[in-house]
């Protein structure tokens, strides 16, 4: 997204979907903005006009809330909350993405258009993940375990072992970057980012 947003000379706003789709969020849990230091909503300041710079509003779905928007099921303040988003992007002028897993039910029809980006082969990523961890003492069967629980980019592969790798030496772990490491560090990115990583990493 960084790179797109490069070529049309704009910078990104990132939210996670979960934040400004959440019943917290409905309810009227506030922030404070940065700039202005008026209190609001997540979902308001998301969709805060903003002047001086051509901006992209992004929201990354790691939870795959979007492909749950017309889920029946959902609670009363669920359905009000995601309805309430929709509405906000109906009347919304700016340009904006979602960077989501794959939808479970056909796009809204407040989107226009929608681009299918495939993770790499099962075996890339394998060989990927051999690579960095050849000097742990784990086997295939575990490797191609952590290729089907957590599909990847090559990128995103990166930044989970660099995270990994980081926490490893502040814990004083001399016995190499292990598995264990790995999975702390994913779960750890996909509760905490709301970044897409195919693209590049968070700016400063």
């Amino acid at each position: 997204m960084d790179a797109v947003a490069a070529r049309c000379n704009s910078r990104v706003r990132r939210f996670s979907l979960s934040d400004v789709t959440s019943e917290q969020c409905y309810n009227g849990n506030r922030i404070r903005d940065p700039f202005t230091q008026n209190e609001m909503t997540v979902l308001d300041y998301a969709f805060e006009a903003r002047t001086g710079y051509e901006i992209i509003t992004l929201f990354v779905d790691h939870e795959g809330v979007f492909g749950d928007f017309s889920n029946f099921k959902d609670t009363q303040s669920q359905f009000q909350s995601r309805s309430k988003f929709l509405e906000r992007l109906r009347t919304f002028q700016g340009m904006l993405f979602v960077v989501t897993i794959s939808p479970k039910t056909l796009l809204p029809p407040e989107f226009t258009c929608s681009l299918c980006i495939n993770y790499p082969a099962e075996e890339l990523q394998i060989r990927h993940w051999e690579n960095i961890l050849r000097d742990s003492d784990q086997d295939n069967n575990q490797i191609l375990d952590l290729v089907y629980r957590y599909p990847m980019h090559l990128r995103e592969i990166d930044l989970v072992a660099r995270q990994a790798k980081v926490a490893a030496m502040l814990d004083n772990k001399a016995d190499g970057l292990t598995l264990d490491e790995i999975y702390k560090a994913i779960r750890r990115i996909r509760k905490e980012t709301a970044i897409p990583v195919l693209f590049g990493e968070k700016g400063t």
